[in-house]
């Protein structure tokens, strides 16, 4: 080590520990939309600037490979951030997530395995090795948890939950064996091959090794292949937390204080965000982790009277433009003086917020005051419709939560929805045993008139029917691509202009 005794070692502690607070002061300035950006550079700064004070710690910063190692992850981090859509975003976080539980398996890896011959130092320590397996045993199912909850956002594989034959016994089993190989490897590493300093492969160690990464990774496998629907989002900062977690253990197993402090930040944080998405939502965290079986989905309409046919049937009709309407919807928008707008994962995939914003300025053009409606829930990762929107520069303050909407909406002449489904359905106030069942939702039913932009009138990611749809006295559903719909609405307005 560079810093190996005496002032030198002083000046890493007190660096870890400024930078330490750097990340904090980061992390609270990331929730401030005046400074988020600000707060992104902080964390990212300190990032780097971290890195290269480990290197020096651990005397390897001239270490050519190590910095080829930095510059090829650097470019396909950079890559990926200049490819990756807004709308995209919570898959990659979810990946990145992933990632850094992959790489504090790599860490314990190499610290189990070091302990062999003695080849790192603190690796035949027996608390160590048993941080290095702790880190292992967390790391691992945080990686294919998120590489699952990924490629369930992509669309890879099923979006809904999905429980197999015997769930809840083959999890049992692999949490046992988890806990088997866990207790054994490291007092294996310690008290049998500690006085032997023979280097190299070890065939009962690499067996041993190789069968904690299966039952870990299925652990995490089937721990994240039974969430879905609005419980997503949860689901990723859960895991946003556990790859914390893992690092933080890695740091011990390693000796870098940094390491621990940062990986215990990120870890708390993703804890207490995750906190306070199941307050919203209405949600224990032991459901979300522990469920104790498939949610039922609500029986479809009887055939002969779906949702298209219902409103076709009733007083309202299906015009040329693919409009189900019940009522004028031209004539209620150009007179509506408050509207709210609730933006919903449809709007992002139709990357339709250019257009949204344009209707808002029509709509405050025609007098009326506009304020959005945003679920907590509202995109596949907390805060998500709300970058959303001002990167289409909405005002944040137009944004308005849950809480403070709801009451709201019974003074409101029209409810616009662009691509939203589960966060407004009333269902999930009546439908016992469906994925939103006990979820508030926004209560938009209370408004006089409802304009509805969806693609079609299926059910939502929860897989839950929409009573919405059938509400043919208030409610109007302009069926197709969110970026049709809300240029009929802005052609509306402009008629009336």
């Amino acid at each position: 080590m560079i810093f190996g005794s005496g002032n030198l070692q002083s000046i890493y502690y007190v660096s870890g520990g400024v930078l330490s607070l750097s990340v904090v002061a980061g992390i609270y300035l990331s929730g401030k939309v005046l400074h988020a950006k600000t707060g992104n550079m902080i964390n990212s700064g300190a990032a780097l600037i971290a890195v290269i004070l480990s290197l020096a710690y651990y005397g390897i910063i001239t270490s050519y490979e190590i910095w080829i190692s930095l510059a090829a992850g650097s470019l396909l981090g950079l890559m990926g951030a200049i490819k990756i859509r807004m709308t995209e975003m919570p898959q990659g976080v979810a990946f990145l997530n992933g990632i850094g539980g992959l790489a504090s398996s790599f860490v314990s890896w190499v610290f189990i395995s070091g302990g062999m011959s003695g080849a790192l130092s603190g690796g035949t320590d027996l608390f160590t090795l048993y941080a290095a397996c702790a880190a292992f045993c967390v790391g691992v199912p945080t990686f294919t948890g998120s590489m699952i909850a990924a490629a369930r956002l992509h669309k890879l594989i099923p979006q809904k939950q999905l429980f197999i034959k015997a769930h809840k016994q083959l999890s049992a089993l692999m949490y046992l064996l988890t806990g088997i190989l866990f207790t054994a490897i490291p007092y294996y590493v310690f008290t049998l091959k500690q006085t032997t300093a023979a280097a190299g492969a070890d065939l009962p160690l690499i067996l041993m090794l190789a069968a904690l990464s299966v039952t870990c990774g299925m652990a995490g496998i089937l721990f994240a292949i039974r969430i879905g629907g609005a419980d997503m989002p949860l689901c990723i900062s859960f895991l946003n937390s556990l790859s914390g977690v893992s690092g933080g253990i890695a740091g011990i197993a390693a000796g870098n204080i940094l390491l621990t402090a940062v990986g215990g930040i990120v870890g708390a944080s993703g804890l207490i965000l995750t906190r306070s998405m199941c307050v919203a939502m209405n949600r224990r965290l032991k459901e979300i982790l522990i469920p104790s079986g498939p949610f039922a989905s609500l029986p479809a309409p009887a055939s002969g009277s779906n949702v298209s046919g219902d409103m076709e049937n009733s007083s309202g009709s299906r015009d040329a433009q693919g409009i189900i309407s019940s009522f004028d919807p031209a004539a209620v928008i150009r007179v509506a003086k408050k509207v709210i707008i609730v933006p919903g994962y449809g709007m992002a995939q139709a990357q339709a917020q250019s257009l949204v914003r344009e209707l808002l300025d029509k709509l405050e053009q025609n007098g009326a005051e506009v304020i959005f409606a945003i679920h907590p829930v509202a995109g596949r990762m907390p805060g998500h419709m709300n970058v959303l929107l001002c990167d289409a520069d909405i005002p944040y303050e137009k944004l308005r939560d849950m809480e403070s909407i709801n009451p709201e909406f019974k003074n409101c002449d029209v409810v616009i929805i662009i691509g939203a489904n589960d966060v407004v359905n009333p269902s999930a106030n009546t439908a016992k045993g469906t994925p939103i069942y006990g979820m508030p939702v926004l209560e938009v039913t209370a408004a006089k008139h409802i304009l509805i932009c969806n693609y079609d009138s299926k059910p939502g990611y929860a897989g839950v029917d929409n009573p919405l749809y059938r509400m043919t006295d208030k409610a109007v559903l302009f069926e197709g691509d969110a970026k049709e719909s809300i240029g009929k609405l802005i052609r509306m307005l402009d008629v009336n202009n």
